[in-house]
């Protein structure tokens, strides 16, 4: 009995002493009379399973990524619409404003105007142009300006005399708006053109 203990223990011993965890030295069979190749098997299946299991792992993850930034891309989506409607809304009632302006411009018919009317048309056209206001939009009212093609637009060129009226804002015809920076309406005007 002594001598199958003793076996044993040189036989962990070697394992023991061979055995690192990438490789294990096993002998044709282990003490029990099995074969150590079903050993093998196993080893080569959990492997196997490891290397599926991170597989699945790094395609989880990156499914989880693409949820993440299709999420992302549909919020950027949606707002970019928002704005959109916004600006195409008060786009569409640019017009409203630009008569209460021309009501308000011929001043000898207003005089014949009961002052209170035209002082509460006054308070609706400012009722506007707050609302306007809180969404980001302001007037451009150029007059005196150096032409900028990117925010007016000419409807008129008149000769000037004095070279430093040269491509400046004779006259604004029509105020544009700017939305956050972006030109919503470029303001129609007259501009100047020196000519030698």
């Amino acid at each position: 009995m002594t001598q199958k203990k003793d076996k044993k223990d040189v036989d962990k011993d070697y394992i023991n002493e061979h055995n690192d965890d990438t490789d294990v030295v096993f002998d044709d069979i282990d003490e029990e009379g099995k074969s150590l190749a079903s050993i093998k098997k196993i080893r080569d299946k959990l492997r196997l399973c490891e290397q599926e299991k991170k597989e699945l792992l790094d395609g989880w993850q990156r499914c989880k990524a693409d949820a993440v930034n299709n999420k992302k891309r549909d919020e950027e989506y949606r707002l970019a619409a928002i704005q959109a409607a916004k600006e195409d809304t008060l786009l569409a009632m640019l017009p409203v404003i630009d008569s209460f302006e021309m009501a308000f411009s011929h001043e000898e018919a207003l005089k014949n105007i009961d002052p209170n009317w035209v002082a509460g048309m006054q308070n609706i056209q400012n009722q506007l142009i707050s609302i306007f206001s809180d969404y980001g939009i302001t007037q451009i009212a150029p007059l005196d300006e150096r032409f900028d093609p990117q925010k007016h637009e000419s409807v008129e060129v008149r000769e000037v005399e004095d070279e430093q009226n040269d491509d400046k804002i004779l006259k604004v015809v029509q105020k544009g708006y700017v939305i956050n920076d972006k030109v919503l309406r470029a303001a129609k005007v007259v501009v100047g053109t020196y000519k030698k």
